[in-house]
């Protein structure tokens, strides 16, 4: 099944959890200056590494005989940065997306495992106003989104956006490639984006924006809490909202952007509440982003499957 008839279908899909924070604290490993994580799989160890998390998460998916999906290391992969890192001359984006179809292929065969082309921002992700124009962004992120779909994904994901007007013109570029993508915001309680746009209008103006709308919606970079509380202000476009990967921390992202120390919660209790946006608000995508581990991967995995016993 593609990604997109799976999606159609309403059936769960469990995310990976952290990998960027992970591999950013990790002590053996520096992470690039401009391209960040991308670079990690050009060096035998830190692409071991890369490769070692990666497979933890869809580890816990097939022990639970769960769909997931995975997203590439290419956030900050888009052709500015490329071009001011010393991987310039190296075909990052394919490269990236061919490692990890070997790390996806080795789970072939079982329960479904999809693989997300990821695209980000072009600034900093907690500062909307470094956020692009429409048009600006469609002529910055068209590149990436272009390499990104003839490198082979199954779909496309642009995540942590902080702003309407770069979702906007990401959603254009992306729709271009023909291939089903998602659009991820970061979200406070009051159901505001960083920039102070409703969700509620981010979705109608990103839908208008473009003549192949985001296959879904979904929100990322914020804690369980702050998506219930903000759910109710999603009337009107709830039904593309697919879900959430979540932090452990409750506190404003703006106050954990460049945190010296991890603020996490215990497993049990991120699976517990990851599992009730399921039942309470038909939520079909779960997982983790800022403070998770494979341990919240695997309570949320748990958590689904014992609820799906009952």
């Amino acid at each position: 099944m593609d990604f997109s008839s799976f999606i159609e279908s309403k059936a769960t899909l469990l995310t990976e959890g952290s990998i960027y924070e992970r591999l950013r604290r990790f002590p053996s490993l520096t992470l690039d200056p401009h391209i960040a994580n991308a670079s990690l799989i050009y060096q035998p160890e830190s692409a071991a590494v890369l490769r070692s998390i990666v497979e933890e998460y869809l580890e816990v998916g097939a022990r639970y005989s769960l769909p997931m999906f995975t997203l590439t290391n290419t956030w900050r992969a888009n052709k500015e940065r490329i071009g001011n890192s010393d991987y310039r001359r190296e075909n990052v984006n394919f490269d990236c997306v061919q490692f990890y179809r070997g790390i996806v292929t080795q789970f072939g065969g079982g329960t479904p495992v999809y693989l997300g082309g990821l695209m980000g921002c072009r600034g900093d992700a907690y500062k909307s106003e470094e956020s692009l124009s429409e048009a600006d962004a469609y002529d910055f992120h068209k590149w990436q989104a272009d390499a990104l779909a003839i490198a082979g994904v199954d779909f496309l994901f642009a995540s942590t956006l902080p702003a309407v007007e770069e979702a906007k013109g990401l959603a254009r570029a992306m729709a271009e490639t023909e291939l089903p993508y998602i659009i991820s915001f970061v979200i406070r309680s009051n159901g505001q984006l960083l920039d102070g746009v409703s969700f509620q209008e981010a979705v109608r103006q990103v839908d208008r924006a473009s003549a192949r709308p985001p296959l879904r919606y979904m929100v990322n970079c914020s804690h369980s809490s702050a998506f219930r509380a903000a759910f109710p202000y999603f009337e009107g476009v709830a039904d593309r909202v697919a879900g959430l990967q979540a932090n452990t921390s409750a506190r404003d992202p703006l106050e954990l952007d460049g945190a010296p120390e991890l603020e996490t919660e215990d497993p049990s209790s991120f699976g517990k509440a990851m599992r009730q946006l399921k039942e309470d608000f038909h939520s079909q995508i779960l997982g983790g982003c800022c403070g998770t581990s494979t341990s919240h991967i695997e309570a949320i995995a748990r958590e689904l499957s014992e609820s799906t016993a009952r």
